[in-house]
């Protein structure tokens, strides 16, 4: 399974797109709790799976916490595990 990192997919960059899957893995920090940020991330949420993408959303803390947890995830949303 092919990651790429920081992807071009439409007008956006996707922090990594598995594009065989039709998955998007987006890492927020904290400026995405800001409302005007919120709604930029719903918009393009949803632009994403207009195009047939899953996206998946972690947040930074989530990453560096609980890595394994964020894999474990990630593999069992694909049925991986």
């Amino acid at each position: 399974m092919h990651v790429r990192r920081q992807a071009p997919v439409g007008p956006y960059i996707a922090d990594f797109a598995m594009f065989s899957r039709r998955l998007i893995v987006e890492i927020d920090g904290d400026v995405h709790a800001l409302p005007d940020r919120r709604t930029h991330d719903e918009i393009r949420e949803k632009w994403l799976q207009s195009q047939g993408f899953t996206v998946l959303r972690y947040s930074s803390r989530d990453v560096d916490e609980n890595l394994e947890g964020v894999v474990l995830d990630i593999r069992r949303k694909l049925g991986l595990d």
